[in-house]
């Protein structure tokens, strides 16, 4: 399977790797950088990008991804009666 890259994951794709380590950036931006599964993967990999770029802000997150879709899919329909007829039974 060929690599996308992130800025193409789908939406399914981000809710199964919901930790997130994103770069702040000047003017209330940031970058995701790298998604994880596991919390622990994503803590060892900030560690590394600590060492390595030590003035750089970096945060780990917690993003299940876009949960309204998820919300929404989950919704079962509703019925509607209409009440100014009688029930014939």
């Amino acid at each position: 399977m060929a690599h996308r890259p992130r800025t193409q994951l789908t939406a399914y794709e981000k809710r199964l790797q919901p930790w997130c380590i994103v770069r702040r950036l000047p003017d209330m931006r940031s970058i995701e950088v790298e998604r994880f599964r596991c919390r622990g993967r994503a803590e060892s990999y900030l560690n590394q990008l600590k060492r390595l770029l030590p003035r750089v802000d970096h945060l780990l997150i917690f993003d299940p991804g876009d949960l309204e879709t998820v919300e929404q899919k989950q919704t079962l329909p509703t019925l509607e009666v209409d009440r100014a007829s009688p029930i014939v039974g």
